[in-house]
């Protein structure tokens, strides 16, 4: 194993070398590339220098030429007459020895100059314009763009071009009209400050070119015999380094063996202490967010919450903190509470027994449920309920809420719940109340009076169970017409209905009833059951038919007297009529009074069981008949 680790640790070293050794070329490489590029730009600034130098050689030659008006020269077959000038009168003059002599103006001298020095030199140079009058001062392509290029503001020009096969560096500047040049070049329309021409310098590139080779061969070279130093440097640094490598490997070798167990043991104490420091920033995560949402339900909470802090043995305790809803209740600003004793803000709380509660579970660290109690002092006064339990750091937390208004509301209840209970179990009438669900919830001991049934008969009773199926059709869709008139802005909370309904007795039979409904609702009007008030009309509903059958037989009678005719107003239960002088008569009388009619009484047959059960009148069969 620690052969192994010994040619794996020397091979990566080796492999470093190799790594370093390739950095090396990198870094030569580059600096191979940057001495070229210097010499070349050195090369390119020299050459742009001498070519500039020979233009403003050129340009001195010329300005001084034309300050002074031209030169008188000896005429011959290299300088004849400039045929250009020959409008100025004193072109061509003769001295008094009887030499002749021609003015040669700026442009004429530099022609001149510039094919002597081409002929020494190499270095080309051509006056040229677009307004041009000979052919050798004609410009080329070049020129022709160049000069286009003064025209629109260029200072200068500079490229590299052949020149008959040959490179060369061309570099030119415009000629601007002096006023001396006016002597030559006025009649050409020329003024003062324009552009007139050009002159171009083209420096032979062969010898930069050749000085570049040069340069950037001694520069390779160089770099080449410095990159061979550092490889073979590195080379021999590297296979040093390696060999006391294997060397030191070697020697702690044994001292490696000795110490594996150690390791292997501060490995896993290492790895166990890090699953501890994750398990710990875990915790400590866990824990702000859970002090975030503490804090949140804290202060948002919809009950009082105190946090206390024991001293004195627990004889009494300080406030920690205090949530908004608290400070509501108790009526008293958190600021004025913190750091304060319970015993100094609530003087009654000892009486009160909320303080024995308190050292009870700060001691013994059970949570404690302190029932509904009143309590009072100067400053505030109200029904409490608390729940206290006990926090890992040692303090207490009381949960608590004012019930003052609901103790009043259910003292209220209470009185109006007996009142009315009262009134319910002792009314003829049953009284019954139902979920939205219409399962029975109360009703009234009267049910036994009206149906047969005992209370706890009626109540495990469905609704559709007490009554026919018509009925229970005709409740069914009053309860769905009820509802969608809940979600009318027009309707009215406070309406009832009244429906005659037939239900079912103990015995089977049925009766009538009519039942008065409303619907039961909570604080915020919203309905939470049904109200249902029932009594029996089975005797009215009886009587109404029988009045009705003897009304309907009494307008057949009354279709075959003639004498009697028109409204007759007849009372709806003793049956009399009233005659036309107000008076009410006997239904018999009045017929016999208005009509022919004679009467003759008996007794029905449902009359004589009624008013004579003991009396067999009729036999059974006039009973069938």
């Amino acid at each position: 194993m620690f052969k192994n680790n010994f040619d794996s640790r020397s091979a990566i070293f080796v492999y470093y070398s190799w790594y370093f050794a390739a950095a090396w070329t990198l870094v030569i490489v580059a600096l191979l590339l940057f001495g070229i590029i210097q010499i070349r730009s050195v090369q390119e600034a020299m050459v742009k220098h001498e070519a500039r130098a020979n233009f403003n050689k050129d340009q001195a030659l010329r300005f001084w030429s034309a300050i002074h008006g031209g030169v008188y020269v000896p005429v011959d077959d290299d300088t004849p007459p400039n045929p250009h000038l020959k409008h100025i009168l004193d072109r061509d003059i003769i001295t008094p020895s009887g030499k002749s002599l021609t003015l040669m103006n700026p442009a004429y001298m530099l022609r001149q100059t510039m094919k002597e020095f081409e002929d020494l030199y190499g270095i080309r140079g051509h006056i040229t314009s677009l307004q041009y009058f000979r052919p050798e001062t004609a410009p080329d392509e070049w020129e022709k763009s160049a000069l286009h290029e003064f025209e629109k503001g260029a200072k200068e020009t500079f490229d590299y071009s052949d020149i008959d096969g040959r490179p060369y560096y061309r570099y030119m500047a415009p000629m601007i009209t002096k006023k001396g040049c006016l002597k030559c070049h006025g009649h050409q329309g020329y003024k003062v400050g324009e552009v007139r021409g050009g002159v171009s310098v083209s420096v032979p590139m062969a010898p930069y070119l050749a000085n570049q080779r040069r340069q950037s061969i001694v520069w390779s070279f160089s770099l080449g015999f410095l990159w061979l130093i550092g490889f073979i440097t590195i080379n021999l640094m590297a296979r040093a380094l390696s060999r006391r490598i294997k060397e030191k490997d070697k020697a702690e070798a044994e001292l490696q063996k000795a110490h594996d167990e150690l390791e292997k043991r501060v490995q896993e104490r290492t790895a166990d202490l890090e699953k501890e420091i994750k398990k710990r920033k875990k915790i400590e995560l866990a824990l702000k967010d859970a002090e975030a949402r503490y804090r949140s339900i804290f202060e948002y909470a919809k009950s009082g919450i105190a946090v206390y802090k024991a001293i004195d043995n627990g004889n009494d305790f300080v406030f920690q903190d205090l949530n908004k809803k608290g400070e509501a209740i108790d009526n008293i600003n958190r600021k004025d509470l913190i750091g304060n004793r319970i015993s100094k803000m609530f003087p009654n709380v000892k009486d009160f027994g909320l303080l024995d509660v308190f050292q009870k579970v700060w001691e013994t660290g059970e949570p404690e449920e302190f029932p509904l109690t009143f309590y009072e002092d100067e400053r505030i006064i109200g029904w409490r309920d608390n729940f206290i339990y006990k926090l890992p750091s040692g303090e207490i937390v009381t949960i608590y809420r004012d019930e003052t208004d609901r103790k009043r509301i259910e003292e209220t209840l209470k009185k109006s719940e007996k009142k009315y209970r009262i009134i319910a179990e002792n009314m003829a009438n049953v009284v019954a109340t139902l979920d939205m669900n219409l399962r029975f919830t109360y009703i009234s001991p009267s049910i036994i009076r009206l149906r047969g049934f005992t209370v706890e008969e009626a109540l495990a009773q469905t609704i559709d169970q007490t009554m026919t199926p018509d009925s229970f059709q005709l409740v069914s869709k009053a309860f769905e017409e009820e509802l969608r008139l809940e979600g009318a802005e027009t309707a009215d909370p406070d309406r009832t209905r009244i429906m005659e309904l037939e239900e079912y007795k103990k015995d089977g039979s049925t009766i009538w009833v009519e039942i008065t409904s409303s619907f039961i609702r909570d604080e915020d009007r919203k309905p939470v059951g049904i109200l249902l008030v029932s009594c029996d009309i089975t005797e009215r509903k009886r009587n109404k038919e029988q009045r009705d059958k003897l009304i309907s037989d009494l307008q057949k009678a009354l279709g075959e007297v003639k004498t009697l005719n028109g409204l007759l107003p007849i009372c709806s239960y003793c049956k009399k009529i009233r005659d036309d002088k107000g008076y009410w008569n006997q239904i018999d009388a009045y017929i016999q009074d208005h009509s022919e009619a004679e009467f003759s009484h008996g007794i029905c047959q449902e009359c004589a069981k009624k008013y004579y059960p003991d009396l067999d009148i009729y036999d059974e069969d006039e009973t069938q008949g």
